[in-house]
């Protein structure tokens, strides 16, 4: 038998290590990518809530005050074209930081305030109020987290309103939506105020017509009607589990706290002095980390002497049953006031996480990650992802501390998601999207046809050698 042996040429050999690593390295990469499966630690946790079919606010809120025993709010649309004139304003000059306010340089200005863009659309009163809110991906989801906000809260539930109107707008990083208040029977006294014809107290600067003075009497019956003695919230499915600040700020010194409970007497119901307020979990425990505002310890000095608050600082738990207990005196007696509630969770299925974990998840499937926060200022306000060609993802900031996530991809792929406060998450595919069915299938008949190509091409190197 004839031995042949072939020696390459110093270059040649160069050029085949080379060839040779590069391939070991690609099919390395392919190995891992290909072979490896993630060791899944957490699975979704499944709704309570479903996810809300359509944008009708007034009808979410209105269900909102009529469970606390207000009376019903109803849609307006001259409120609804200030909200949106003032939606449009704030996005257009980027007024981010003091939202409320328009300045007569801004573009679009309608009004410095809210009453005044109100009129300016044809509300014949100025008793108006205005809640905002940013970057939700719904209409619903905005009204939760203002519900959260207390003086927001205040707003929504206020005895005195019963109209309103809406207007958002949104670019690629930002989603505003503004919400107009009034009181549709003072609108309708302002269309024709009657002349002072006999003594009385009246009231100025109630009607767009700043001169017409109201009747104390007929602003009284407008504001006030047939109402609860006191308004308790939140109530069993309709409160969130944190509170991620407001402007003004009533928690400073937090950045992100669990939902406070809060009690507000009607102007009637006597001399309310509070005793104690307390928050229980299901199992009886108290939870002691708290802070109580009052009128006297409010440091924005919005809350009146009816309004209480209490703030757990910890978050509450998603879909659990709580307990809030208000003790008081009223009108010099002792009277006790306890309600229970169960906290909402995400509409989507959804993780709680405080990173490090690795994630499963459903192919082309909407997800919201909430990152637990470690104490009351750990919160995130940026966020990088990283992936593969082997995964496709949509990733939204939703609300405080939670991403919405959609991933398309290969099964046991996926990607990885760190925060700017140093927490990290992998999230990886149970399955296959059917776009990607033939993506590995394809990327192993490219490997192996490059390979036999290579080998081809070194061979005939070797055989002219």
């Amino acid at each position: 038998m004839l031995l042949r042996v072939f020696s390459l040429p110093k270059p040649a050999r160069k050029f085949s290590l080379f060839i040779y690593a590069a391939l070991a390295f690609f099919l390395a990469f392919l190995g891992k990518d290909f072979f490896i499966h993630p060791e899944i630690s957490l699975r979704a946790s499944q709704p309570s809530n479903s996810v809300p079919q359509n944008d009708d606010f007034a009808s979410y809120i209105d269900e909102i005050r009529g469970a606390v025993g207000l009376l019903g709010i109803t849609y307006n649309d001259t409120l609804a074209r200030a909200a949106q004139s003032h939606a449009d304003y704030i996005l257009r000059n980027q007024n981010f930081k003091n939202p409320h306010d328009e300045v007569a340089s801004g573009v679009g200005f309608t009004g410095e305030q809210v009453f005044e863009r109100a009129v300016h659309f044809g509300y014949f009163t100025r008793f108006t109020a205005e809640n905002i809110s940013q970057n939700e991906l719904t209409v619903q989801g905005s009204v939760d987290n203002l519900l959260s906000s207390i003086y927001h809260r205040f707003g929504f539930l206020n005895y005195a309103l019963d109209e309103i109107g809406m207007g958002r707008a949104q670019d690629a990083n930002r989603r505003i939506y503004v919400y107009n208040m009034g009181n549709g029977r003072l609108n309708v006294h302002c269309m024709s105020v009657p002349e002072v014809t006999e003594r009385g107290y009246y009231l100025s600067n109630i009607c767009a017509d700043t001169s017409a003075r109201v009747a104390k009497s007929a602003f009284d019956r407008a504001t006030q009607g047939s109402r609860p003695q006191f308004i308790r919230f939140p109530l069993d499915g309709y409160g969130v589990a944190y509170f991620g600040g407001e402007d003004p700020d009533p928690m400073p010194g937090c950045k992100i706290t669990g939902n406070p409970v809060s009690i507000e007497f009607a102007h009637d119901a006597g001399d309310i002095k509070m005793r104690d307020f307390e928050i229980f979990a299901a199992d009886g425990t108290k939870i002691t980390d708290t802070r109580t505002i009052t009128q006297s310890s409010d440091v924005n000095h919005i809350f009146t002497d009816r309004q209480f608050a209490l703030f757990p600082r910890a978050v509450l738990d998603f879909g659990a049953d709580y307990r809030a207990k208000f003790s008081f005196t009223q009108d010099g007696k002792e009277r006790e006031l306890e309600w229970k509630f169960r906290t909402k969770t995400p509409y989507n299925p959804y993780f709680v996480v405080r990173g490090g974990e690795v994630l499963g998840v459903e192919a082309g499937k909407t997800y919201d990650i909430f990152f637990a926060p470690n104490d009351c200022n750990d919160v995130f306000e940026q966020y990088s992802v990283g992936y593969t060609i082997f995964a496709k993802p949509a990733v939204w900031y939703s609300s405080h501390n939670t991403l919405t996530i959609k991933v398309e991809g290969v099964a046991n792929k996926g990607i990885s998601i760190t925060t700017d406060n140093g927490k990290r998450v992998d999230v990886v595919l149970l399955d296959t999207s059917d776009d990607f069915k033939y993506k590995n299938l394809y990327l192993i008949i490219f490997a192996i046809v490059a390979l036999v190509v290579v080998l081809t091409i070194i061979n005939e190197r070797r055989r002219r050698a």
